[in-house]
């Protein structure tokens, strides 16, 4: 355990230096630098590393709103200007949340991958070296994509290779010059690493590490995002084929986070968390629940004739899970099976799906052949499904890029707040700090 505080002291004293000040650091010598499969696997353990997803990602999505009262005596003006989607977002910080955090697992992740080619791969250690060498690239593909969904455009295959995607460190060298790519090169990045990492991972699924259906589960989830249905769809049905639980809520009231795929949980550092009184929910999201489809109570407690809260469903101490599961998978592919215009499979996969969700004597199974009507209802059931999982923004990104014309609103005090479709507010601001330290250009606000 004292190797271990060295150890990740030395990791966090790299991370968290500037350029300038990491020049002047001169590791001292009871410092434990990484170099063993035990420490670049500890690393990995690191709950910084494995286990957050950042608060924005709901935070300006439509899935509910703040109590005006609370947001009026915010303290955290970054938090307060990005649920109103500020123009100055900023105002006068210069750093971000969400920003640090996913880039501390990316130079976790490369401190581990630069590691593990300074050690040797043998017969002896060979199933352990890929495994951790696979949840590293996972790791780092997975905080890519967070950033591209918070700081770059949405994929769109016919801007793509002129659109600015984010800065992909490649070493743990905090001195490496930092550029913007496009986003083009950014989604190849992060789809050669996820495909890389698949062929490494162990084939059996395990919620606290990554494995290949966790990898294929990633993909389906980044390639349904860039519009790429077929792999989408592709790589859904490869998740299914090894992870395919489902809970039944006729049967069990909350789902254990040791059943999930893959555990992940909206950062703690803004509480979206349980029975949390000062979120509302959407009233057309909770009029949208039929009356016997168990997820209203699940999900959700009414608090009045008018106003509902979430509740926790996933029993990871009353905060959100944004992690890897089957539902998710059922509905990607769903969707994929629709959009092709495959319609009885896509049904089979909605109804199968939704049996799990209502009581079992009410359940009457959607029907229809036709593609637009199927389609309609996979998006519908898809967001009374993935409710606070984090996925909400890169939806509506996604399906407004596909010309489905979805803007916000805000109504705080009598103040009206908008977002409308296309405006530029779409992509978060890259930390001024960040601007200053490497010059790269920041979004248009």
């Amino acid at each position: 355990m004292r190797n271990f505080t060295k150890l990740i002291f030395f990791t966090l004293l790299m991370v968290f230096s500037s350029c300038e000040q990491y020049l002047d650091v001169k590791p001292q010598s009871n410092m434990v630098v990484p170099s063993t499969l035990d420490d670049f696997e500890q690393l990995l353990n690191y709950s910084t590393v494995s286990a957050t997803s950042p608060e924005l990602l709901e935070l300006q999505a439509d899935d509910f709103y703040l109590d005006t009262d609370y947001w009026f005596g915010m303290q955290d003006l970054l938090t307060k200007n990005t649920y109103i989607w500020a123009k100055d977002v900023y105002g006068t910080s210069e750093s971000n949340r969400a920003w640090d955090q996913q880039y501390s697992k990316v130079f976790y992740a490369n401190a581990v991958l630069d590691g593990l080619e300074k050690l040797e791969r043998t017969a002896k250690n060979a199933v352990r070296y890929d495994q951790i060498r696979g949840e590293a690239l996972f790791h780092k593909a997975e905080a890519v994509y967070i950033l591209a969904q918070l700081f770059a455009p949405v994929y769109n295959k016919g801007t793509a290779t002129t659109d600015l995607g984010i800065p992909i460190p490649m070493m743990a060298d905090v001195n490496e010059k930092m550029e913007r790519p496009t986003n083009h090169y950014t989604f190849k990045f992060i789809i050669n690493s996820l495909v890389e990492a698949e062929g490494l991972l162990k084939s059996t699924a395990d919620f606290s590490r990554a494995s290949k259906p966790a990898a294929n589960a990633l993909l389906a989830r980044v390639y349904l995002y860039m519009g790429n249905y077929e792999l989408a769809g592709k790589y859904a049905d490869r998740s299914l084929s090894v992870f395919n639980d489902l809970i039944d809520l006729n049967l069990e009231s909350i789902r254990d986070f040791k059943q999930t795929l893959l555990l992940r949980r909206i950062s703690p550092a803004y509480e979206i968390k349980g029975e949390w009184t000062t979120t509302i929910m959407d009233s057309t999201l909770i009029a949208s629940y039929a009356p016997d489809d168990l997820r209203l109570n699940k999900f959700y407690v009414k608090k009045s004739s008018k106003i509902w809260n979430k509740r926790s469903f996933y029993n990871i101490s009353n905060i959100c899970f944004s992690g890897l599961d089957a539902d998710e998978q059922y509905l990607i592919r769903a969707e994929c099976y629709a959009r092709a215009g495959d319609t009885d499979i896509a049904l089979a996969d909605l109804n199968f799906l939704l049996q799990h969700r209502f009581e079992s004597t009410k359940f009457l199974p959607y029907v229809s052949t036709d593609k637009e009507e199927v389609l309609k209802w996979v998006l519908e059931e898809r967001r009374k499904e993935l409710v606070f999982r984090g996925l909400r923004w890169s939806d509506l990104k996604r399906l407004n890029r596909d010309g489905y014309n979805i803007g916000l609103q805000r109504n705080l005090g009598g103040e009206v707040y908008t977002l409308p479709v296309g405006d530029k507010r779409w992509v978060f601001p890259i930390p001024t700090n960040e601007i200053k330290i490497t010059g790269i250009p920041q979004n248009e606000r």
